[in-house]
Order: structure tokens, then sequence, then C-alpha cells
């Protein structure tokens, strides 16, 4: 991966894919989602930082990535159709990303199937779990559940702060979905089915039982948030595109 240095002047030795190549691996640093998929920072027991911040982050590092990259094309057009694809695909995805942000749909982000919410757990069921070591990550990360859940709550209370809400429809399934996470595996929740059939050693079983109570408490927790708080800020909101 290029570490070719930032600054008005770029190299015009470094490809577009190795700014590519970098970019990927900058988010992969704020993003354990990213670094996961891409098969990066195996160690890694982060869960995803939910917060403003986190978003804040991200959008630094694609408004800087974008300057480089137009810096990088205006210095020497590509002239290889692999090298012009990439610049217009890197391009797309990094504005795309800052529109996104800058309209605060993360601020509103409440769904029930591939939100926020889910990618707490999705950071679970994706990760490896073969060995012992996979397991002490997982008990880790586990233990972050509390700290990704109240970034969320922060950013959906910036958004109804800013007039910025999710539909009382998105709100209520995720309740709902919550709740059977909460209720599931005999009422110790799905974080304790997550690692039941862990073999491991016992210090490392309690620290995964000890690991997927506090998750549970947080799903809890966040439950009767958006149930209790949230929720009733949402009323007037219109549902979505198909909602019937």
């Amino acid at each position: 991966m290029s570490n070719a240095p930032r600054g008005s002047t770029p190299d015009t030795t470094w490809t577009i894919r190795a700014l590519a190549n970098r970019y990927v691996g900058s988010l992969a640093e704020l993003s354990p989602m990213v670094a996961m998929m891409v098969g990066l920072r195996p160690w890694d027991d982060r869960m995803p930082d939910l917060s403003p911040d986190g978003t804040a982050a991200e959008d630094e590092l694609a408004r800087t990535t974008l300057a480089e990259l137009d810096l990088l094309v205006r210095a020497a057009p590509p002239t290889d159709p692999h090298e012009r694809r990439c610049a217009r695909l890197l391009a797309e995805r990094l504005r795309t990303q800052l529109d996104v942000s800058a309209a605060g749909e993360q601020l509103c982000a409440v769904r029930t199937i591939a939100g926020p919410v889910q990618s707490v757990r999705q950071m679970l069921v994706l990760m490896s779990t073969e060995t012992e070591d996979d397991w002490a990550v997982a008990a880790r990360r586990m233990a972050r559940t509390p700290e990704a859940f109240a970034g969320y709550i922060a950013s959906l209370s910036e958004g109804a702060r800013r007039g910025i809400l999710a539909a009382p429809r998105q709100v209520n399934g995720t309740v709902e979905q919550l709740r059977q996470w909460v209720a599931a595996y005999g009422g110790r929740g799905w974080f304790a089915e997550f690692c039941a059939g862990a073999d491991v050693s016992q210090s490392l079983r309690n620290e995964l039982d000890q690991a997927a109570t506090v998750a549970v408490e947080a799903a809890t927790a966040l439950r009767r948030w958006l149930a209790n708080e949230y929720l009733p800020r949402t009323q007037g909101i219109s549902d979505g595109v198909g909602s019937g």
C-alpha cells in the first residue's frame, strides 16, 4: 500500500489505484466493519463508531482523498483505462458519501435491515470464530456494544435536535427487533446464544458470558430509549415509499 505524501503537488508516479488502496486502508482504520470485510486487522476488537464523531472522521477522510484525487488527475490525466475507471468510481463513491452525510441521513438511520443497529450484530456474526484467540476478540468486541449503541443514540439525538427524524414505522420495527434479540435463547438474549457453543477455556467462557450480559443490557437500554424517548418525537413523520 502506498504511503505517498499528501500535499498540493502530487507525485505523478503515484497511481490512482494506489490512492484508492490507501483510502481503503485508512477507512479500515476508522471502520472495523470495512476492516473485517476486506480481511484487514483480524485482531481488531472494536465495534463501529456510530456517533457523529465517527461520521465526521470518515467524512474528513473522504474529503481529503477526493482533493488528492483531483490534484492527481489534473497533474497527470490518466491514460490507462483501468486508472480512468478507478478515478471515476472512487470520485463517485466519495462524493456520494459526502452528499449522504450532508443530508443528515446518518442522523436518522433507523431501519430493520442493514442499519447501524444491525451492524453491531454483524460485527459478531461475520467474524472468524475458529480459534480461542478469535473468541477472545469476540468477547472484547461484544463488551463494547454499550459504546456502539451510545454513539448511535448520540447520532439520533443530534438528528432530533435538527429536526431530522426517522419514520415511526421504522422505529417500531427496530424496537420489535431489539425485543426479539433480548428475548432470544430462553431470555438470555441473542448475544448469549451467539457464544453458547464456543469451545474455550473456562476463563474465556466467563469473559464471553459477562460480555454477552453487558451487550444484552445495552440492547435493552437502546430499545427503551427508542420506544420511550425517540418514538414520540417521530409522530407526524411520513413513512417511506412502499409503506402502503
